[in-house]
């Protein structure tokens, strides 16, 4: 892939049918996943499918709701407002996430009523209902989107950039409060780890089964079970770069609800500052070969271990 030597990943997209942003639930940690935003776009990334769960949907709205050179300001203006007061004006939110014309009149509805389920979180936010059905914060049972964008049709060759904000490895807790934090990091990481390995495996069979088409002879092609098997297999490539935010020693059980503005001004730093390092592996962003049609990428396995403490995690 051809890279612009000058931002270090240039031009990413035009290898890609698809470059995703996929962004995890967290409350104050949100601030984190604009940081990545801010290194994505000074890296001359543009993603044309954002998608997120909770403070996800939140950021993820601000970036698609304005044009490409405003998103990183109105990101930073929003996150500094919310952090400052207790209080939201509904007229300056709104402002903040876009113009309306950018919406078709007959989605503003059904977009405003997704994005307020999908921060509905209980007990501190009611249900909301959508088509006669009540929806709550997506975080209580899947807190990412990743295997909706994995599984969307058609299947296209796809750089997908998977921020999530709890990591479900972390130290062994000591004391009843660190237990309580882990739970929290374990309950919300959402195995992101898993649907990636999953998924891999799904399509390095689907990819086997194309190969194994062009052997049928021509006479037993226009049969019912060789189109299922078409419509099954799949040739298309995927790359997933996965950024996970690391929580800090001192912060407390509260972290997700914390918005002050040194956390978020700490946490959004760390987002970029991850971001850029990820983008300095520029080879993370080229196209998987054909024998290996499903990769991942994740910086902090690629940083090296040095005194690793005890550790608990799940898949």
């Amino acid at each position: 892939m051809a890279l612009n030597k000058k931002n270090g990943a240039g031009q990413a997209r035009q290898d890609y049918g698809v470059t995703a942003l996929v962004l995890q639930g967290g409350g104050a940690l949100g601030s984190y996943q604009a940081g990545v935003y801010q290194g994505l776009a000074e890296g001359g990334i543009h993603p044309n499918w954002v998608a997120g769960i909770s403070i996800g949907a939140l950021n993820a709205a601000l970036i698609a709701g304005n044009p490409p050179e405003r998103r990183v300001e109105q990101l930073r203006a929003f996150w500094e407002f919310i952090c400052q007061q207790s209080w939201w004006p509904s007229h300056h939110l709104t402002s903040l996430l876009g113009s309306s014309q950018q919406v078709p009149d007959a989605w503003r509805t059904w977009v405003d009523s997704h994005f307020m389920a999908s921060g509905a979180l209980p007990p501190g936010f009611p249900a909301v209902e959508i088509d006669g059905e009540f929806y709550w914060d997506g975080g209580l049972v899947s807190n990412t989107p990743l295997y909706y964008v994995l599984t969307a049709k058609p299947r296209r060759d796809t750089l997908i950039f998977q921020i999530d904000l709890w990591s479900a490895s972390g130290d062994l807790p000591t004391d009843l409060l660190q237990v309580a934090v882990r739970q929290k990091d374990i309950q919300y990481s959402s195995r992101t780890r898993l649907v990636t390995t999953t998924m891999q495996e799904e399509q390095n069979y689907r990819r086997l089964l194309h190969e194994a088409l062009a052997w049928v002879p021509e006479s037993e092609k226009s049969g019912a079970w060789y189109r299922r098997a078409e419509q099954v297999a799949c040739i298309a490539r995927r790359n997933v770069v996965h950024l996970i935010y690391r929580g800090k020693p001192y912060e407390s059980y509260a972290r997700d609800y914390q918005f002050g503005m040194l956390t978020m001004n700490e946490h959004w730093s760390t987002g970029l500052s991850d971001m850029q390092e990820t983008l300095r592996h520029r080879d993370w962003l080229d196209k998987p070969g054909e024998d290996e049609p499903f990769v991942t990428h994740d910086l902090h396995r690629a940083r090296p271990a040095h005194d690793a403490p005890a550790q608990i995690s799940r898949a």
